[in-house]
């Protein structure tokens, strides 16, 4: 049933840039929706709606149909298109909205045009009401990435929404200028910080639950160890008897 496949994409899209260990993981995910849940609702996953997922290749072991938004690079024994509509992987949203549910969120994807920069957020994400005006002077850089950190330096005229359409999963954590603020589920399967005006250092860590637990036993074995070759120490020097 997997009729797309992603060319370094479907990292992105599940949030993680490398698979190092951590734990397993199937977050919600736009490959989830296409492929799995929702894969009668025909017509829905377009070229323009894979591209707000920041997709920008496929690769299909038959060809697609004609769309303007593809430009075929590869035609056998795999089609690989390039897709004319990725948008790019962060940006600055222009317009901050509430819809209902996750399926009206991605079918306003799935229409709005690739120049569009909107959040949609669904009720129940906790989201600061704000409609900031357009400006040129709004930016979003790349700085660099490891398998579990991403940085992004922001500018933005006025206070608003930085979307970064990475997948929205538990174990991720945000701070603008050194101080952690949270992440809002935003996109349906993005996620958003809210950042001041002016510019900012933006960034993201992967530290799941899992991989703080395992600290904390190493620490405590670690400790644990100490102690015991502690104990020994004093038993042979006869402190203990």
């Amino acid at each position: 049933t997997k009729q797309f496949m992603f060319i370094d994409n479907e990292n992105i899209v599940y949030g993680i840039r490398e698979a190092t260990g951590y734990e397993s993981v199937i977050p919600p995910c736009l490959y989830i929706y296409s492929a799995l849940e929702h894969w009668r609702d025909t017509g829905l996953v377009t070229p323009r709606l894979l591209g707000k997922f920041n997709c920008g290749a496929l690769v299909r072991v038959k060809p697609l149909p004609t769309d303007s938004a593809l430009s075929l690079q590869v035609d056998s024994p795999f089609w690989i298109y390039r897709n004319r509509e990725s948008v790019p992987r962060a940006f600055i949203a222009r317009s901050i909205q509430t819809l209902p549910n996750d399926s009206t969120i991605l079918h306003r994807l799935s229409e709005d045009l690739p120049q569009s920069r909107v959040a949609y957020f669904t009720p129940d994400q906790t989201v600061t009401s704000a409609e900031p005006s357009p400006s040129a002077t709004d930016t979003v850089r790349f700085v660099s990435e490891n398998s579990s950190e991403i940085e992004f330096e922001a500018t933005s005229a006025d206070s608003s929404y930085l979307v970064n359409s990475d997948t929205y999963y538990p174990g991720w954590t945000a701070e603008c200028d050194g101080k952690e603020i949270p992440i809002l589920r935003c996109n349906y399967a993005m996620r958003a910080i809210r950042i001041p005006s002016g510019k900012h250092l933006i960034i993201f860590t992967f530290k799941p639950a899992s991989f703080r637990i395992g600290e904390l036993i190493s620490f405590a074995t670690i400790a644990l160890l100490l102690l015991g070759v502690h104990y020994d120490r004093r038993k042979n020097k006869g402190e203990i008897k």
